[in-house]
């Protein structure tokens, strides 16, 4: 165990100073950055790339359940879609006081071409309840490039596909 590692987020190609930060303070992001396709500090995507966002964590306290979590959004504040390790089902491994641990996030961006903004939080999880240490809003700025293939923000991978015949109906709602 050592000193906790400095703040390096503010020297990072994702880095956005107009998002804000709040929380207890006694357990921080230290460090986020996109790796993708073998480069590390990537701020540029194109749709359907499958980049790992990784994050370094800090902590004053012990943790036996940490939390982390993230908020997809665009600019204008419209959330597209959010979690938390603990919604996902993943386990991380507790923190001593004094420590580091580093997670990955991965994360399919099937989005439309655009600018994108996360919120990430670190959290202290205990009997149900979030005790949010660290919460870094808006502070992660990245862009995804898109073929016109749809519109809006999500690309569903729709396929439209001929037939040239349907089914004849027997069953009305799954019900003879």
């Amino acid at each position: 165990m050592g000193q906790p590692l400095k703040d390096n987020m503010a020297g990072r190609s994702i880095y956005s100073s107009q998002g804000h930060r709040s929380g207890s303070g006694k357990a921080r992001i230290t460090d986020a950055f996109f790796v993708h396709g073998g480069n590390i500090d990537v701020s540029y995507f194109r749709n359907g790339d499958v980049p790992r966002l990784m994050l370094r964590i800090s902590s004053d306290i012990d943790m036996d359940r940490p939390a982390v979590g993230f908020i997809l959004k665009t600019p204008d504040n419209s959330h597209i879609t959010g979690s938390t390790s603990i919604m996902l089902g993943h386990m991380l491994p507790s923190i001593s006081s004094g420590s580091d641990l580093v997670v990955g996030l991965r994360l399919r961006l099937n989005l439309v071409g655009g600018e994108y903004l996360l919120d990430l939080s670190l959290s202290d999880y205990e009997e149900g309840d979030y005790h949010i240490c660290d919460w870094r809003q808006s502070q992660v700025h990245f862009h995804v490039s898109s073929e016109p293939t749809f519109f809006g923000l999500v690309d569903l991978d729709a396929r439209i596909e001929p037939f040239g015949w349907l089914p004849k109906e027997k069953n009305h709602g799954g019900r003879d």
